[in-house]
């Protein structure tokens, strides 16, 4: 039995398109995941921002506000809505053992995926960020 030349280029079309299909999958969610983890490294470096803000701020009264507007700043000037900025909060503590006061600040930012019909798994996550630094002020 011959076969046509004509079935095998449509058989190869055919493996082509889902072969095509399955390479441009992985490609959305290696670039979802690269977002993600851009969004990841954003937080993390708004809210060492703010606790270092809050950290060399002598006037205790002006630590939240100076390291909420140091968080806000490095967020929003890197694209992050104010919508997609969960709990904020930057304040003092004390650490433990000791009369010496540490910076606190945590955020959590949702990060949406932009594919969420290929991704469905990845549609919303809530990416939470936390730090602490010494509080310089409180030896001055």
């Amino acid at each position: 039995m011959t076969r046509s030349v004509g079935s095998q280029r449509g058989a190869a079309i055919v493996e082509t398109i889902f072969a095509t299909l399955f390479l441009l999958f992985i490609m959305f969610g290696m670039v979802e995941l690269a977002r993600a983890w851009f969004t990841q490294q954003l937080a993390t470096a708004a809210v060492r921002e703010a606790v270092r803000a809050g950290a060399v701020e002598l006037n205790s009264g002006n630590v939240s506000t100076v390291g909420l507007a140091r968080m806000n700043a490095v967020l929003l000037g890197a694209g992050i809505p104010s919508g997609k900025i969960i709990s904020p909060s930057v304040g003092l503590a004390t650490i433990t053992g000791s009369t010496d006061q540490k910076v606190v600040a945590s955020v959590t930012v949702r990060f949406n995926t932009v594919f969420p019909l290929l991704l469905p798994n990845l549609g919303t996550i809530d990416i939470p960020q936390s730090a602490s630094m010494r509080w310089e002020g409180s030896g001055t």
